[in-house]
């Protein structure tokens, strides 16, 4: 999910807590994915050269708990933040589970006193209104969207960014992606990935994510001593038993 940062609304740390802790998103797994999904944070963990620190660690800071995104929406709404106006929800339309798991999600968000309306959108419009901010500097006339996986550059509040409207405009996380980008040792990488995915769990980045789907692959092999089990990756990574007796030697 991908709050539009140039929105004051969603500048508000509170609005970002709010709509974090509104999603159920074990009903959308349910319904829409019939059960076959699994609740994530920034990275999925299949994606193992991202570092995924995994939602467990910042359940205690994200989890589902509609009272208190209750309770922080009518606090704006007290001290004027928020005064019920339209929230503009866009679904892209390329995928249906999006369409369904967005429709769910405007629910989750008008019960916890959002105003919501939710409206499908061609890829085209989709992505010029996703996109890069205006000429004149106004933020993009979307609130909420959906969107897919992420890198770190998409967290990085530099004008080129293909998501800069939901990047949101801070120099401590702008530096520990910095930081990332120029580490090669990957003990080291790995660490500032975690301070990274921890800084949007304490902050209640305007990235908001929900879940991955999983992927089932089957390998058959006729091959006596491949192990298709100890692959690095689901599929076509590299086998370490892939050779066999003199050729594993040389490899």
């Amino acid at each position: 999910l991908m709050l539009n940062a140039r929105k004051p609304l969603f500048q508000d740390a509170r609005m970002r807590e709010a709509i974090h802790k509104a999603i159920d998103v074990q009903r959308v797994i349910d319904v829409v994915y019939s059960g076959d999904a699994a609740r994530s944070w920034i990275f999925s963990p299949a994606r193992s050269a991202k570092f995924p620190l995994g939602y467990e660690a910042v359940a205690n800071r994200v989890f589902f708990n509609k009272r208190d995104a209750t309770a922080l929406v009518d606090a704006l709404k007290v001290d004027g933040i928020y005064g019920g106006e339209q929230v503009h929800f866009m679904l892209p339309v390329e995928s249906q589970n999006w369409v369904d798991a967005g429709r769910l999600l405007a629910e989750d968000f008008e019960d916890i006193g959002l105003n919501v309306r939710a409206e499908t959108v061609v890829q085209d419009s989709y992505l010029e209104r996703a996109g890069s901010r205006p000429s004149d500097g106004s933020p993009a006339d979307f609130d909420i969207t959906l969107t897919v996986g992420l890198s770190y550059t998409h967290f990085h509040s530099r004008p080129a960014s293909s998501w800069v409207n939901a990047s949101p405009e801070n120099p401590e996380l702008d530096a520990i992606i910095e930081r990332i980008s120029l580490t090669v040792d990957s003990q080291e990488r790995e660490k500032i990935s975690h301070e990274f995915e921890n800084w949007l769990a304490d902050n209640y980045g305007n990235f908001v994510p929900v879940l991955d789907g999983n992927s089932h692959t089957m390998f058959r092999s006729y091959v006596k001593n491949i192990d298709f089990d100890r692959a690095r990756s689901g599929r076509g990574g590299w086998q370490v038993d892939r050779w066999l007796d003199e050729g594993r030697a040389e490899a």
